[in-house]
Parts: C-alpha cells; structure tokens; sequence
C-alpha cells in the first residue's frame, strides 16, 4: 500500500501511522481488558510481546514499537497515545468521521449482519472512555468522580443498536469466560468464513453474483494485479 501511494504520489505509510494502527489491534484488546472483566496477567504479557513481535516484522522501529518489554511498559506507552490522540479524537467526530464508519460498516456487512453504525461506534468510543459512553457500573476509571448529570449516549441509540450493544457486551463480558462459548463463537467465525468464500449469499444479494467473488490472490499465493480507481479531483 505504501508503494501503491508512493506511487501515485500520495505519501508513504510514516511510523506514526504504523504506531497508531497498532494501538487499534493491541490497545482496546489490553486497556479494555477491564471493560469486558478479563483480569489475566498471562493474557496481558503474552499479547504484549507477540505484538512487539508483529510490529517490528511490519517495519516499525523500536522507538515507535509501542509495545515494550513488558506488559508495565508497554501499558504506559499505550495510555499515552490513547489519552492524547484517540480520546480526544473521538470526543469530537466530524460528520465526515461518522459516513466513513458507515461506509466500512456497511463494507463489512455482507461477512457480519450483526454490524450497525451505531453499535460499532458506541464499541469504540467505550473501549477509549469517553465520558456518557459506560454501561456498566465498573466502566469507570478507580477513583473517578461520577457526574450523576453526564448524558448517557446509550439512550440515542435505536433500539436495533441498542440490542446489539446489550447482546454484545453481555457475551464479551459475563460469557466468555466459558469454553462452550468460546467454541460456538469461533465454530460461527469459522462458518461465516467458509461461507462468504464459497457461497456469499448476502453479498450475492446486495451486490450482484458477479461482484460477490473477490479474490485478491491467484491459486499459487501470489498478489493479483489491481487497478486504480481514482477520483478525478
């Protein structure tokens, strides 16, 4: 991709930008861990090198690895990127922000029919603590004084959002931590998966047969050629 923009004279992929996309697979997955009542050291420090690992083999050098050497430093560096660029990113989301979640949402739909706008932003803004998005009692930080005037975002969601973010987070938090349920969750991955390969039928619905099959490899493993799809501005 970096070539891709190079290329066309787009820029390049920085560190910066290889840094802050790696807080978005490690850090909700590690400084959420409390949201969803997951308390496991193991978890922490055992997530925490193998992203380490990722990152560096993704070509991020070690001063903007923001995993460091333990799960101690590497929650430090990870609080610092959250509280000073994804909070108050997040406070204030432009209308531009909000039709680009739509767009990718409904990208991903056709593989998930469980996704919405309103529930996948209501997600996110939780997992980064943004004020009026708790829902359970234990979402606030120890020690954090509670505004019994805060506006509750969960109440202007629909009630189609709303039930995804309850069915959701009750899952993540209250029942995961059983094997039967963790082994229906992958065996529904693994199914959704097989499916959108070999019969995407949603996608069929939505988007034509034609457009429904997309393969962005060739039988042998190599990179399929690909056009450029340029607005004239």
């Amino acid at each position: 991709s970096s070539r891709a923009c190079s290329k066309l004279g787009a820029g390049q992929i920085t560190q910066k930008d290889l840094a802050l996309t790696q807080l978005g697979f490690i850090g909700y997955a590690t400084l959420g861990a409390p949201r969803v009542q997951l308390y496991d050291e193991e978890y922490l420090e055992s997530t925490t090198h193998m992203w380490r690992v990722l990152g560096y083999l993704l070509g991020i050098k070690d001063e903007y690895n923001l995993c460091g050497c333990n799960w101690a430093e590497t929650k430090r560096r990870l609080d610092i990127v959250m509280r000073r660029v994804y909070q108050p990113a997040l406070e204030n989301t432009s209308e531009d922000f909000e039709n680009m979640t739509k767009a990718l949402v409904e990208g991903l739909w056709p593989f998930n029919t469980t996704l919405s706008t309103g529930s996948v932003l209501y997600f996110t803004k939780r997992l980064t603590y943004i004020k009026g998005y708790e829902y359970y009692s234990f979402d606030h930080l120890p020690g954090e004084t509670i505004d019994p005037k805060q506006r509750l975002y969960y109440h202007d969601l629909g009630w189609y959002d709303r039930l995804l973010v309850a069915y959701g987070l009750f899952i993540v938090t209250y029942l995961h931590k059983y094997s039967i349920v963790r082994c229906y969750l992958n065996f529904r991955v693994w199914l959704n998966e097989l499916i959108f390969y070999y019969l995407p039928y949603v996608a069929i619905w939505k988007y034509g047969l034609k457009n429904a099959y997309v393969r962005i490899f060739t039988k042998d493993g190599r990179d399929n050629e690909f056009e450029f799809h340029l607005k004239a501005d």
